[in-house]
């Protein structure tokens, strides 16, 4: 199977497509022409229908499996649980960490050169917070890996409709939308964000030209939303 379908573009993988950020972030790559095609891993068929669209359908347990299926030059990862949903922090631990450096590995093998990663502002491996410092975890292992580009967008309190409620979020987020106003300057980059402006920010990132690791905090996504066409 070829990188890229004949009409040209780039081909892009999105790794949880079906959560609040990745299905903003196939939407943006599926009316972008800058992509020939459009990849996405998911465990059930999305119902999503479009000439660009490829679905690889697997149990993420076989991850090994998929080989080059997952070619693609541009990967974004958008995967994360929670504890909660998770079931155990052992259980969140491989899908937030193990299973991201998997699949990182994997895209590496077969021909990704930018690896664009979804992280957590607050992110670092010596965090006392667990999901704090399994993002942070994250970004280390893969910073290792020696991808030519490497982006991670560390982005605030996320805001949008997902398909489970998250009332800690629902809560926190409130809370800080209620001291925006009061958070300026460095601060900004705590104040709440819509996933679709994380989305719009992660394709604006592709379109950068650019190599090596860069850091993306919140209020940077904020105004690479604004441009998505920047370059």
């Amino acid at each position: 199977m070829t990188m890229d379908r004949e009409s040209g573009g780039r081909t892009a993988l999105v790794l949880g497509a079906t959560g609040l950020v990745g299905g903003q972030v196939l939407r943006a790559l599926l009316d972008d022409p800058h992509y020939g095609l459009v990849r996405i891993l998911v465990r059930r068929d999305t119902g999503i229908h479009h000439p660009k669209l490829e679905q690889i359908i697997t149990d993420f347990a076989e991850i090994d499996r998929v080989g080059t299926l997952v070619a693609a030059q541009d990967v974004f990862c958008c995967l994360g649980t929670t504890q909660r949903k998770a079931g155990s922090f052992p259980r969140f631990y491989a899908i937030d960490h193990d299973l991201v450096c998997t699949l990182a590995r994997t895209a590496q093998k077969n021909g990704c050169t930018h690896f664009l990663l979804m992280s957590s502002i607050g992110a670092d491996p010596a965090a006392r917070s667990d999901y704090l410092r399994t993002k942070g975890e994250v970004e280390a292992t893969l910073g290792e890996m020696g991808f030519a580009r490497f982006s991670i967008v560390r982005p605030s309190l996320l805001q949008g409709i997902r398909e489970e409620t998250r009332v800690k979020e629902i809560v926190s987020a409130a809370f800080l939308n209620a001291l925006a106003p009061l958070l300026q300057g460095r601060l900004q980059k705590y104040r709440p964000i819509a996933g679709a402006a994380v989305a719009r920010a992660l394709v604006a990132i592709a379109h950068n030209k650019g190599a090596g690791e860069r850091l993306y905090e919140s209020d940077e996504l904020v105004l690479l939303a604004g441009r998505p066409n920047a370059r």
